[in-house]
């Protein structure tokens, strides 16, 4: 009998030993957290690209991938998920009438753009005029957007969700400041500008993000 419990126990020793070695590695990979720094570069397919949802031309190679840099640096009120499910971004609860002709955005309370400035239901209305369609009616209610129109729009949702639908603000001193995970430096002002450079084409155009510290959804991390 102490021959058979002998043999469990060197047998079973090696096996706690590895559990307690990966339970280590494990804590102290969480105890260092994320490691900040280092440069992520992407070529993109065409060298025409804007930032600004207002000068894209639907259907053009342009719009595609200007909406994939714009969503670094701007969210929407709504978004989409890997299911296909719509999920609350900038605006915290929606609601519409029987007809699908009335709807209210309660905006998320707490969320800055890039300047530290807060961004309100004002701000959304604004930027949604200039995107959406002339015949929706949009008005301001505390801190939610009204969107109405005399024809049911229940598909509003999901033209929220995607297109050049972004919120943005437009400063004084032009361009356009947003709420998302990045903000657009300037390259020619770029810590890393002479390493980026040198292997791009030369007529490559070259644009440069910094992580927006004070995201709403938190630090952005690739």
């Amino acid at each position: 009998m102490k021959c058979i419990e002998s043999h469990w126990r060197a047998g079973i020793r090696p096996l706690l030993i590895g559990v307690l070695l990966l339970a280590v590695a494990q804590l102290g990979a969480a105890a260092r957290g994320p490691k900040y720094g280092g440069t992520l570069r992407v070529e993109l397919l065409t060298a025409k690209v804007s930032l600004d949802p207002r000068e894209w031309k639907p259907g053009t190679e342009e719009f595609a991938e200007g909406a994939k840099l714009a969503g670094l640096v701007f969210d929407r009120l709504v978004m989409l998920d890997d299911y296909g499910r719509f999920q609350r971004q900038l605006a915290a609860a929606w609601t519409h009438d029987a007809e699908f002709k009335r709807w209210q955005f309660t905006i998320r309370g707490g969320v800055k753009f890039s300047d530290g400035t807060p961004m309100t239901a004002r701000d959304a209305a604004m930027a949604l005029r200039t995107l959406l369609p002339a015949s929706r009616q949009m008005a301001v209610i505390e801190n939610s957007v009204v969107i109405q129109s005399a024809e049911p729009m229940p598909e509003l949702l999901e033209e929220l969700a995607s297109g050049p639908n972004f919120i943005f603000r437009v400063p004084p001193g032009g361009g356009l400041l947003g709420t998302g995970p990045f903000v657009k430096a300037d390259a020619s002002k770029s810590a890393d500008a002479g390493a980026a450079d040198s292997d791009l084409p030369t007529a490559a155009p070259r644009r440069v993000f910094h992580a927006n510290e004070e995201c709403w959804a938190g630090r952005p991390f690739v």
